[in-house]
Order: structure tokens, then C-alpha cells, then sequence
């Protein structure tokens, strides 16, 4: 039985109605391991292939007799439990002259587990393809659609006036300007691409909504491209943020226009300072002439300053104070003397309460 599962595709087994092993070969005539059954009845195959499953037997025997009766091949598999794992044995047998079977063996381990485990991924997948808010849609070559997910039929595509079906031809239910767009991003996708397109699609009734849609490759064992997977997202949030975001950055501007104090933000991360042109102004500089950097910045303070104005700024983003408050002198590009100033700020902290950067005022 080792040597029939380590390697030989095939055995032949001569059954005979009576669940007698008549003869047992290799494909290429030398005797089969299972010569071991000769003259004996299937109920000892148990003794030669150790770990066989329960119930195999009485399977097996239920197929000889369905082959019999019916005159046609059938296919079982038995499952044997080893150290080395789960083998499987295909057994087909095949209807003879004189009430007799021919069952050819084949060990389809290899394949099966293959098989189990495809099927274990295809779950996950499954599983994910199914679970959010996302649409997501799987497309043959030919565009037509294989399989979507609740998301993509309730609330993406019936949106855009489409009931999604299985084997529909989605260049043809498209809105006629989302059509070509789609077929762009689908003939990217069949080229190993994964296009992303962000726009504005027309729903029925005039209206529109910002949609993120993006085409990814589904590569088969060759490498080739066997199915495009297109997720959908609505971008109404985005859409919010963004003009929250316009509204509150002309808000700053005008803030930071009719403020007669300077304005400054350095980010931690980046080391970049931005200040106001009303800061330049402050310190004799042109617009674009200020320091973009806090060494750049405190180069500019007096010699005796720089020490207590890091220390203080030191202090604040290390959390031991409440703000950043220090009175500098700092050099004026039109002046002989320096000018003193009033520096303050206030750090804004991420989830670790570590300092990420820091914004104020200069007077």
C-alpha cells in the first residue's frame, strides 16, 4: 500500500459481485501491493491500507453494487488518516462481463488537499467579499458579471439605476457616461494594471454623487488575467470633508489676514515651519522671505534667547506645561537693533499623547 501511495498513479482492482478481489496489477502489469486481497473479501481492506476511514468498506461495497445494477462507472473517494496527514484514494469502478468491476485506483492526495484548500480560501474570500459597506463585483474577460456582493447591488449599482444580475453584460446597463469610463478602467485592469478613478457619477433624477471606483486583476496559476474584481465606494464623506476643509482653510486666511499678530505652525514630523506673511512683515521680510524651519527660526533670536526659547518649547511638548509662552528678541531685517517679541503656541498631540505639532501666535 506505501508504494501504491508514494508515487504509481494508478492500480487495477478485479472485484467480482460478491466484493472478491479476483486480481490486483499496476498499469504496467507488475503485481500491486493490493495482490495482499487475492481471493479475499473487500471486509480485509482495513488490514493492507492501515488508517482507511470508518464506513469505507460498506461505501464501497454500496458502489460495486450501483455499478453492477446500473452498468455505470462510479466514483468514491477513501479517506486515509496518517502521520504524514490525510491521504485520498479515488476508487472508479467499472462495470465488466461476468458480473465483475474493474476498479482502477488512483491516489488524488495531492489534488484534494489542493482542492480543500482552494475551497478553504475561497471561503475567506467569500467571507470578505461579502462582510462592509464596499461594493465589490467580479467580471469576466467578457465583462459580463459573475458574482457581487449585497453592497454592490443595494447600494452602488441601484443607485446608478442598475439591478445587478449574474451573467449581465455590464458595458450594456451602464449609464451611457459612466459606460466608457468603466470599460477604460476594466481594459487596464485585463492589462495587469489596478486603475482607481475618483468622479462625480449622474443618478436618475439629475443628481450626483462623488464615487471612488477601482478595477483590480484576478491572475490565474499562468499568470494570465482571469477576472477583474471592481470595488465601489461613495465618497460623500470625503466629498463633506473636503469642503469642510476649503471653508475652514479661507476661514484661517482671513483670520490670518486681519490678525495684527503673526502667525506660526511647525510640523514635528516634517520639521517644516510655515509662518504668515503677517509674521514676515513683522521681522522686515518679504512675503516668502520667512525662515521655513525652527533652526532657521531661532537663528534669528538674540545669542542670549536661543537657550530659554528651546527649553521652554522643550518643556511644552514634553507635556510639563499647559501652553508655550517665551518674550524674545529676535532680529529685524530693516532695524540695527533687535525687536523683542511675545512668542506662544499650544502643541496638538496624537492618540499617544506625544507632541505631533505645534501652532501659535508671535506679537
Amino acid at each position: 500500500a506505501r508504494a501504491l501511495l508514494s508515487g504509481v498513479p494508478d492500480a487495477l482492482v478485479r472485484i467480482n459481485a460478491q466484493g472478491r478481489v479476483l486480481d490486483a496489477r499496476l498499469p504496467k502489469g507488475e503485481r500491486s501491493p493490493l495482490a495482499e486481497l487475492l481471493g479475499q473479501d473487500l471486509d480485509r481492506l482495513p488490514k493492507v491500507l492501515l488508517g482507511l476511514a470508518p464506513g469505507s468498506v460498506p461505501a464501497l461495497r454500496a458502489a460495486l453494487a450501483n455499478a453492477l445494477r446500473t452498468e455505470r462507472a462510479q466514483t468514491l473517494d477513501l479517506r486515509m488518516d496518517e502521520r504524514e496527514g490525510t491521504r485520498y484514494l479515488e476508487w472508479r469502478l467499472v462495470p465488466q462481463q461476468g458480473q465483475e468491476v474493474l476498479a482502477v485506483v488512483r491516489d488524488r492526495s495531492k489534488e484534494r488537499r489542493q482542492e480543500l484548500e482552494h475551497e478553504r480560501q475561497l471561503g475567506n474570500l467569500l467571507a470578505i467579499f461579502n462582510a462592509g459597506r464596499r461594493g465589490l463585483m467580479l467580471l469576466g474577460m467578457d465583462g459580463r458579471v459573475q458574482a457581487f456582493n449585497e453592497a454592490a447591488d443595494q447600494s452602488s449599482f441601484r443607485d446608478l439605476g442598475v439591478h445587478l444580475q449574474a451573467g449581465m453584460d455590464l458595458g450594456l446597463v451602464a449609464a451611457p457616461e459612466a459606460g466608457p469610463i468603466i470599460g477604460e478602467l476594466m481594459r487596464r485592469a485585463a492589462e495587469g494594471h489596478e486603475p482607481v478613478i475618483e468622479q462625480e457619477f449622474p443618478l436618475p433624477g439629475g443628481r450626483h454623487r462623488l464615487m471612488r471606483i477601482q478595477c483590480l486583476p484576478v491572475f490565474g496559476e499562468g499568470g494570465e488575467v482571469r477576472a477583474i474584481c471592481m470595488s465601489m465606494d461613495y465618497l460623500d464623506d470625503v466629498a463633506e470633508a473636503r469642503e469642510a476643509l476649503r471653508v475652514s482653510e479661507e476661514r484661517y486666511a482671513l483670520a490670518a489676514l486681519g490678525s495684527k499678530d503673526g502667525l506660526w505652525d511647525l510640523d514635528l514630523r516634517s520639521g517644516v515651519l510655515y509662518v504668515s506673511p503677517r509674521l514676515e512683515n513683522m521681522l522686515g521680510l518679504g512675503e516668502g522671505e520667512g525662515p521655513t524651519s525652527m533652526d532657521a527660526w531661532v537663528a534669528l533670536a538674540h545669542p542670549d534667547d536661543r537657550d530659554s526659547f528651546k527649553a521652554r518649547l522643550q518643556a511644552h511638548l514634553e507635556g510639563r506645561t499647559d501652553h508655550f509662552e517665551a518674550e524674545i528678541r529676535l532680529r529685524h531685517a530693516a532695524l540695527t537693533d533687535p525687536v523683542w517679541m511675545l512668542v506662544r503656541g499650544m502643541a496638538v498631540r496624537g492618540a499617544d499623547k506625544k507632541a505631533v505639532r505645534v501652532a501659535g501666535s508671535q506679537t
